[in-house]
């Protein structure tokens, strides 16, 4: 669904259950080894379900952002209220976001997982939730992408 907002090949490299643990340890394998100009990281919900601490959450999103960027890629973080009542896991996606430099994509599942004709089960979305998750992170990612092509035809020609 990404790939036909953004109009280019998007690899999805994402496992559902993974947590963040799980997936820095795929990230060289699944992600890396593909050499992707852009990195849209997703993650997080499994680690609040499973109660990882917020620390090792932010530790390992950290990472993630640490080893795409060392390889010259993009990341965009794509941030999500996870708790009903607070949520401290909102503030990790937007805060490793700043302190990296990526991309912060804000409420991605925003009234998705509360609209039963937009999910599957209690904690994820169907082909209509996923089709609204991918244009907000279209709409977020496209101006980057943009010009990132126009950046790269200036110094080529």
């Amino acid at each position: 669904m990404l790939s036909r907002h953004l109009a280019s090949p998007v690899v999805n490299a994402g496992v559902r259950g993974d947590t963040t643990a799980q997936a820095l340890e795929r990230i060289s394998e699944a992600v890396l080894s593909k050499n992707p100009r852009l990195v849209v990281i997703f993650l997080g919900g499994n680690d609040f379900l499973r109660r990882v601490p917020l620390q090792e959450t932010r530790k390992n999103l950290g990472e993630i952002v640490q080893r795409v960027q060392a390889q010259g890629a993009m990341v965009a973080i794509a941030g999500m209220r996870l708790g009903l009542f607070t949520d401290e896991y909102a503030a990790v996606f937007a805060e490793t976001a700043q302190q990296f430099g990526a991309i912060y994509i804000p409420g991605v599942m925003k009234g998705i997982l509360s609209d039963a004709a937009l999910r599957s089960d209690p904690i994820h979305p169907n082909g209509a939730g996923y089709r609204l998750v991918a244009e907000r992170i279209a709409e977020r990612i496209k101006p980057l992408l943009r010009e990132a092509d126009r950046l790269r035809m200036a110094h080529s020609g």
